[in-house]
């Protein structure tokens, strides 16, 4: 399955309090999904735009399990 920068963005969106703003800044600064999603609560949260709420709140949805 081929995904569209749309489909990269509305899955960053499903964070809480992450618009699509700040998810097309995040692939532009990143430059794709994987690297998001290997980034520190650090670098995301230095990412313009983002501060350390949404960083915070990117970097424990990407990291925590899923729920069983």
């Amino acid at each position: 399955m081929i995904f569209s920068l749309n489909n990269y963005i509305d899955m960053i969106t499903e964070v809480k309090s992450i618009n699509k703003t700040d998810g097309q800044t995040l692939l532009h600064a990143f430059g794709s999904l994987e690297k998001i999603l290997n980034s520190s609560n650090k670098q995301l949260s230095v990412c313009p735009g983002l501060g350390t709420l949404k960083g915070q709140r990117l970097y424990q949805a990407f990291n925590q399990p899923f729920k069983r």
